[in-house]
């Protein structure tokens, strides 16, 4: 009997351990996320101005998402800047990181590896601010070194055209860096073994790059493109700062609409309704990131 009793005693005292480490998670993940996505979807189905008491609107809201000619704009706008920023961070990112994990130099490779990561540590306020300076288009350093090419000023800013690819250079400036550790790391947990066999074998440098380092690396770029465009769908801070979303609506992403619906013109249910809508793009991207990832990424 007494036996029973120990391993129930000892098997209870082990329960509780389990729920006192689990806790923490539980708690974080019910006021964080479970709780604040319960409360946008209540609030997306309410007319609530930040100061009156919200009033049931139905699915109001849910209608005006598909009749908001401005909305469709920003989801466009997003759309183009996470494909540029996943081409820009992830694929010059990889380019980099090869490129430096092929020299080998360790001294070399760490300087400039701190150097690229650098900006990535820098708040993207400060970093928004500095590009505003540089792609002046009056007192500029980058119009001032194209002028020296014999190139007229450009409306970095200012111009629907080149606005995008300011606010998307400068993701690319910020945050490429991160990438390029991310990949670093993944190149070097790759057996050299694997090398030494294809240079026996006589294979060419970019057969080793595809049928080596590539296939090996796809967990690796997998993560890498899901993270990158996650950020991407959430940019703000970076598009307030440089261009205020314009000229006109040229660079006005969803996140910056939707602050600017909920905490400009008070429409809080339509706001979340606007959250609830990029939800589920994200949703939907990552889970076919990871449906194609089958045929590509081994895990």
């Amino acid at each position: 009997m007494r036996p029973v009793l120990l391993r129930s005693s000892s098997r209870r005292r082990e329960t509780l351990a389990a729920f006192g480490f689990i806790a923490p998670s539980v708690v974080g993940f019910v006021f964080f996320i479970a709780g604040p996505l319960i409360a946008g979807i209540g609030l997306s189905l309410a007319d609530w101005d930040l100061f009156n008491p919200p009033r049931w609107a139905g699915t109001s809201n849910i209608q005006e998402l598909f009749r908001d000619p401005l909305l469709r704009r920003t989801l466009v706008n997003t759309g183009v800047f996470a494909a540029g920023a996943v081409v820009l961070n992830v694929g010059l990112g990889l380019l980099i990181a090869v490129g430096l994990n092929w020299i080998g130099w360790r001294r070399f490779s760490a300087i400039v590896r701190t150097m690229i990561f650098l900006p990535f540590i820098m708040s993207t306020a400060v970093v928004a601010v500095l590009w505003t300076n540089l792609l002046n288009r009056d007192i500029g350093v980058v119009n001032w070194m194209l002028a020296g090419l014999g190139i007229g000023p450009v409306s970095w800013l200012t111009s629907s055209t080149w606005a995008m690819p300011s606010v998307i250079l400068l993701d690319g400036w910020k945050n490429t860096g991160f990438y390029v550790v991310i990949f670093l790391a993944g190149l070097q947990s790759i057996p050299k073994e694997y090398y030494d066999a294809v240079r026996v074998d006589g294979g060419s440098g970019w057969a080793t790059f595809r049928h080596i380092t590539l296939p090996l690396l796809s967990p690796t770029i997998l993560f890498s493109v899901v993270i990158c465009l996650i950020g991407a769908a959430q940019v703000f801070d970076s598009v307030y700062v440089l261009t205020k979303g314009g000229p006109g609506d040229a660079t006005r992403s969803v996140v910056m609409y939707l602050y600017q619906q909920g905490f400009e013109s008070f429409r809080m249910g339509y706001a979340s309704a606007v959250a609830l809508v990029l939800l589920l793009v994200v949703m939907t991207l990552t889970g076919m990131q990871f449906l194609a990832a089958r045929r590509w990424a081994p895990r």
